[in-house]
Parts: C-alpha cells; structure tokens; sequence
C-alpha cells in the first residue's frame, strides 16, 4: 500500500515496498540475516587479523580472505550499536556455518587494506539537529546557574553549554547527570597537577581548555572557544585527545562514583583542542591504524562486587527516534546471537539498551599491582602473566590478540553459568581498553566501506547523547556522555 508507510524503506536514496504478508517478511529476514551473517563473519575475521599486524611485532603467517556483499546500510545498523564482544572469538564458528565466495585481500607493505565492520560501544548525537532548542536550554542553565548555588545540569537533558561554546566543537564528553559518575579533576598524563580540580563549593568554571593555551602561549581570551561557564562536578566538560599529544600531554579524567574510582583517557581521531597544531594522521597514536576510537578506563573497585554481573554498552533514557523496519531488525538480532550469545538488546522499548558482558567485551583487560601498571597513554596489551590477569589464567602465546580471545572466551562461559567469580579485588587496579574504527566523529556516522557507504545516525537515536557506560545492576561504574 504506497498510501501507508507500513512495508516502506529506502535503499540507495529510493524507497521501496515491502508485502506486509508475514511469510514474505520471514522470508525476507532468513535471505536478510543470512547475508549479514556471511559479511560479518568474514570481515570480522579480517579485523581481527588486521589488529595483529597493528599491535604485535610479529609476521602473519597466513593469507587474509575478504568478502564484501552489497547489503543494506540501515540494516547493520539495525541495533544502533555492536558492543565489542560481538566482533571476538564468534567469527570462526560463524565461518564454519556459511559458505560464501571469497576474493584475497591485498597488502601493501606492512599495512593490511581491507573493510571491517566493528561499531562503537556508544550511541550518538548531532549537535546541530537541535541548535535552537540546545541553545535556549544553555542559556536558561546559564543563567539559573548564575542565580543559585545549584547546578541545574539534571533539570534538562541537553548540556548547559549550547554547541558553538563547546571547546572542542562539534563534540563535547562529559559525566552523565544523576548516573552518579562524580568528576574529581582533569590532569596531564604524566602529571598529578590538576588543570581543573572539583571544587569544594561544587560550582566552579571551566579552566582547561585555557590552561592549554596558557601553556602554549596562545591567547586564553578567546571565549568562543573557551567558555567560562559555571559547572559541576556531575556535568563538568571533559576533554577528548586526539593522539597527536606529546608523550605525558594526553589529557586524563579522574572520577568516582559509587562503585568504582578511578581514570578516563579518551582518544578520537580527527579531533581538535587538545594539541596547539591542527590535527596530523601522519603522526602519533592513530598513525598507521585503522581505529578511529580508544577509550581507556582505568582504576579501582570499591567493593568485591562479581564481574560476570557487571555490563557495559548503553541504556537510553528514551525512545529511539526512526528505527529500520522490524525485519532488519529482527533479522540483525539473529545474527548478533551467533557472535554474542549474551547480548542482551532491547531497541524498541522505552528505554532502549544494548549490554554485554565487562569482562569480555574489552580489547584489552588487565588486574594489576600498583606498582606493575604501565602509563595510561601507553598502548596497552593483554596480560602475559597468570597474577595480572582477570582469571588468572595466560595464555602462552605471543600475540595479545589470542590471549584476549582466550580471556574473552573463558569468561563468556563464566556469564553463562552465572558464575559468582571472578570478583573484583579493591586492592589492585583494573585496566579496561575499547576499540572501534567506523565510527566517524565528524560527521556521526558509521562508514561502512566505498559500497555500502556512511549510515547517519542521528535519526535512529533521536538526538541522545553516546555513551561510555559500564554498570552493577542498576548503579553505573562509570557513565560518560558524547555529545
């Protein structure tokens, strides 16, 4: 029925129609997941080859295969997020269930070139989608803010700072209002002096962006991109590196909350504000990588809380706004199932979420002494002794990717018996690493090779915010919001 959007999609910039006759639909979503499966699986498997020759000094000793499918961008988009534990240790299994023609891929030097699909463990928003209204809030909370003692962050769901103030423009990170992710103080990497310290009033400016400046000698006075603004502890702007941060300059978050105290490195590549050049992919941490995306977590627990029942991935605090049709998703969500049995997705509910495990999602996740923990900017690898491992248990192999499969594989199998150990150990530090290379953060979307192309997403969230998200039942480790 063209009079109905009933059955409508677009594909290639047309819209097309669909029989709203239920075996049709079906029969369209076993064709759906099944092609999706094939794309996954074999790009996953090339992603996760790729990552070896990126992070371990060793040679490949194998030929990498690829396969790319047209299929439809919406449509491995359907769950608006893949956690990370979805592109580890399923793609092999999967290879073995599907039968696809295969073209070798092709090296050029030491550098793999090939597509991968991998999606950032966060949701998403377009800062210029809601201009007015952003502004009209920040201006409301700018001024209340003046008034009163009280932060009004947690009276509205946009930031107090409207987007053409943000310092690092067109993105801003912050803690999650009413999460419980208290922001203590924004440091240097290789420095204990605080660029900006929570105040004991709980209202104080933003200092760091010019603290920078300061310490490049630039001028500080430029309040357009360094508002001044009256904040808090629970919404203060925090900062995003970019990789071209000399050593010890990356910027660095410590937070707490009620359980978990400890640091945020954020690193986005293509961002600006934290270095006095413009950014450079031909230098620093993104230099010769595919990852657009490194979120490092670093820091203690507070209680000897079970990790097979923490999660991490994103809660929203509303609907989704325009979603793909239900055959996408019900077809995407069957193919999830092969590569994260415990995902747990729930996108068309009033509080749309996506959750996986915690100590199986992360690229890398170590357990260490105090005086064992390498610098936070450093690049991080998976544990090669048994005592710094969340299992206790290394595997003997030299690359950190096996080890990390052999972590993440063990510790599914503990999620699933609903095992009461491991459990968090106070008294050592935790390091959690996420990785991602599609997200595009200039422009919000997911780019998904020169025949699928680039997915928009501000439609299928409605405006909310990424996040950086990991939780205890219903009280959050740490909640990060990326605007």
């Amino acid at each position: 029925d063209k009079n109905s959007d009933i059955g409508k999609f677009h594909f290639n910039n047309k819209l097309r129609y669909i029989s709203d006759d239920p075996t049709v639909q079906e029969s369209i979503e076993c064709v759906f997941a099944s092609k999706i499966g094939e794309n996954l699986a074999l790009m996953l498997q090339e992603e996760e080859d790729d990552e070896v020759a990126e992070r371990d000094d060793e040679a490949l000793d194998h030929k990498m295969e690829t396969f790319v499918e047209e299929v439809t961008p919406a449509a491995l988009l359907a769950p608006s997020v893949l956690q990370q534990s979805l592109l580890r240790n399923r793609s092999d299994r999967v290879l073995e269930k599907l039968s696809s023609p295969t073209v070798k891929s092709k090296r050029r030097g030491k550098k793999l070139h090939q597509e991968s699909l991998k999606l950032v463990h966060v949701g998403t928003f377009d800062p210029n989608n809601q201009l007015e209204e952003t502004k009209a809030d920040a201006n409301t909370a700018a001024r209340a803010s003046k008034r009163s003692s009280q932060c009004i962050c947690c009276k509205q769901s946009t930031p107090i700072v409207g987007p053409e103030r943000w310092p690092q423009s067109p993105l801003l990170l912050r803690p999650s209002p009413g999460k419980g992710t208290v922001i203590k103080g924004i440091r240097k990497a290789g420095s204990d002096h605080y660029l900006w310290a929570a105040s004991p009033s709980k209202l104080s400016t933003l200092t760091w962006p010019n603290a920078l400046r300061q310490g490049w000698d630039m001028d500080a006075a430029d309040t357009e991109s360094n508002p001044m603004e009256v904040m808090c502890p629970t919404c203060m702007i925090l900062p995003i590196n970019n990789g071209n941060e000399e050593p010890g300059e990356a910027l660095v978050t410590d937070f707490e909350s009620e359980l978990f105290e400890g640091s945020l490195l954020l690193r986005l590549r293509n961002s600006e504000g934290t270095t006095p050049n413009p950014y450079c992919d031909d230098i620093g941490y993104f230099h010769g990588m595919n990852r657009r995306y490194q979120a490092v977590v670093r820091g203690r627990f507070k209680s000897a809380i079970p990790i097979t029942e923490c999660l991490t991935g994103f809660v929203l605090d509303r609907q989704c706004g325009k979603l793909p049709p239900k055959w996408i998703l019900k077809g995407s969500i069957k193919v999830l199932s092969f590569f994260a049995p415990q995902l747990q997705a729930e996108l068309d509910g009033a509080h749309p979420k996506s959750l996986t495990p915690l100590g199986s999602t992360p690229q890398v996740l170590s357990v260490q002494d105090e005086e064992d923990v390498q610098n936070i900017e450093e690049m991080q690898y998976e544990p090669t002794k048994d005592k710094d491992t969340l299992l206790g248990e290394a595997l003997d192999a030299p690359g950190t990717l096996q080890r990390a499969r052999h972590r993440k594989k063990k510790f599914d199998k503990l999620f699933t018996e609903k095992s009461p150990t491991p459990v968090a150990d106070p008294n050592r530090v935790y390091t959690f690493e996420f990785l991602q290379h599609l997200f595009n953060f200039n422009d919000f979307s997911v780019e998904l090779g020169s025949m699928l192309g680039a997915v928009q997403l501000k439609e299928i969230l409605g405006g909310q915010p990424m996040q950086i998200m990991a939780a205890h039942g219903d009280k959050r480790l740490w909640s990060f919001d990326l605007w």
